[in-house]
């Protein structure tokens, strides 16, 4: 029997629950009366609760997240029904703004506000106790110098599959309003030197991909990361941090370059490159700068560099994004995120919903479907533009091909006709097998573009025999030399796999 049962859906099995651990972590006393529950986004309702009242537990905590919320609603759900006299608590970003909730807060007893680690102890407390405690649990948040690390709590099954998470600080300085982050512009740090300690005994345990949840790493922060960490960047280590670029500093990027390939990856928050569109939702950045400082982090570190960008923000328009991904690709960054927005809960985004028409999708994870600069027709093909710039670009499988696509034009255009281009033909730009997403961009190449069939089968089949162990389809085949040699596979590395593919200097070209 478990007085306390902590549960949560992770959306895969890699990802372990920090926000569970940092719970459990905390609880006091009643520690060794509560327990984690993981699940993912794969199980059964059912077979969730069924899990959880094996435990007999008195209270049962739920981590409600955008990811997870509908799920996390049918276990509620089932629990309510089945074990009424069980205390339902609900905690966690989606359910944390009261004046925002979901429906599914209503199958809760008591839902605990914001940072949840000295509230949640206090109210199962008073619950163990007999207590009536009030349905919303709120308070000011923790103060980090007091809270117990949670890092033990990652056992070595977790350590050796799964990703560790880690935190240095909570908030943001930088308020860009379609963030949580934005109610929080005060930077809260964990203490260094306990903050070292853990992560140290973290890395001697075996931990060696590690994720920073910081909304942006502080230069303090990243000369705390660089001494702790450094030392195992050579025994396979993989540690990604989200940086402003135009923060950057020069001391930061010479700490970047102590790093070996594959040990750094950088997720780069850029969002948008309109500076009407920046200033409208409170984030200020020099995009000049930004795009400087990307360009000098790759020409001077091994860090691997994804850089975001939003659809969807108010104001912003076709042409302004495809301007700002032209420039932004034009820097060299090896991957792209082109993600749609979303709506969070008590996020400051929603003063803009009136004056620019924001629409968005009425279920999680609630994204954009319409602005009144960008129709919903636009949208869905930015959507798709999404979906195969990843395929084909971010996953670095087809680096020959990208280069004769978006040689002498715009790198956006090019990419956005490939995605319709794709569409029209296969009906979709999802769930298609390698090979015959290589068939479309043959068809694509060769019938939209005019290109040389003979010369694209080639560029294809190359790219393809250097990634991968597909075979491009019969239609590619026909026009390949039969006795052309096989381009040898890269080289087996130690990089993460889509790392490794973007490191490789040879690049093949096709004739206009």
């Amino acid at each position: 029997m478990t007085d306390i049962v902590l549960c949560t859906a992770n959306a895969r099995f890699a990802h372990a629950s920090l926000g569970l651990r940092c719970l459990l972590a905390n609880l006091g006393e009643l520690r060794t009366r509560a327990m984690i529950l993981e699940v993912t986004l794969e199980d059964r309702a059912r077979d969730i609760a069924e899990k959880i009242l094996a435990q007999e537990p008195r209270i049962v905590g739920l981590g409600v997240y955008i990811w997870n919320v509908d799920l996390m609603a049918q276990v509620a759900g089932v629990l309510r029904r089945v074990a009424p006299q069980v205390k339902l608590v609900l905690g966690g970003p989606e359910v944390s703004c009261p004046s925002d909730l979901p429906a599914m807060a209503s199958l809760g007893h008591h839902v605990v506000c914001g940072e949840g680690e000295e509230r949640f102890a206090s109210l199962c407390q008073a619950l163990l106790d007999g207590l009536a405690p009030p349905f919303f649990w709120d308070g000011p948040p923790p103060d980090l110098l007091h809270l117990a690390f949670p890092y033990e709590l990652y056992d070595e099954a977790d350590l050796a599959h799964r990703w560790t998470y880690i935190e240095t600080t909570r908030g943001c300085p930088h308020g860009c309003e379609f963030c949580l982050s934005a109610l929080d512009r005060k930077v809260r740090r964990f203490p260094a030197q306990g903050t070292a300690h853990e992560l140290t005994r973290l890395l001697q345990r075996g931990a060696r991909k590690l994720k920073v949840l910081d909304r942006t790493i502080l230069p303090r922060q990243l000369r705390l990361l660089a001494d702790v960490v450094r030392p195992y960047a050579h025994d396979g280590l993989f540690l990604h941090l989200e940086a402003v670029p135009d923060r950057l500093t020069d001391r930061d990027l010479e700490l970047l370059a102590e790093f070996p390939k594959g040990a750094v990856q950088i997720e780069a928050g850029i969002q948008s490159l309109d500076s009407a569109v920046l200033k409208r939702i409170s984030r200020k950045q020099s995009q000049a700068k930004a795009l400087e400082r990307l360009r000098t982090l790759l020409e001077r570190t091994f860090a691997h560099v994804h850089a975001d960008l939003v659809v969807g923000l108010p104001g912003e328009t076709m042409d302004s994004l495809a301007t700002g991904f032209d420039s932004l690709l034009e820097t060299g960054v090896h991957e792209i995120q082109v993600g749609m927005l979303k709506r969070l809960r008590g996020a400051p985004i929603a003063r803009h919903e009136g004056p620019f028409d924001l629409r968005f999708e009425g279920h999680a994870p609630y994204e954009i479907l319409a602005t009144s600069t960008i129709d919903f027709d636009q949208m869905q093909r930015l959507r798709r533009l999404s979906r195969v710039f990843d395929l084909v670009h971010n996953s670095g499988r087809f680096r020959g091909f990208c280069k004769s696509l978006v040689h002498g034009r715009s790198a956006f255009e090019a990419h956005l006709a490939l995605a319709d281009s794709v569409q029209g033909r296969a009906g979709r730009t999802a769930k298609l097998s390698l090979s015959n997403f290589a068939g479309y961009l043959f068809d694509h190449a060769t019938l939209d573009l005019g290109k040389d069939p003979r010369a694209v089968a080639e560029m294809i089949t190359s790219d393809l025999e250097r990634t991968s162990r597909e075979a491009p389809p019969a239609r590619v085949q026909q026009h390949l030399d039969p006795q052309r040699p096989r381009a040898s596979r890269a080289m087996a590395s130690d990089l993460p796999q889509r790392q490794s593919r973007h490191r490789e200097d040879r690049c093949p070209s096709v004739g206009e």
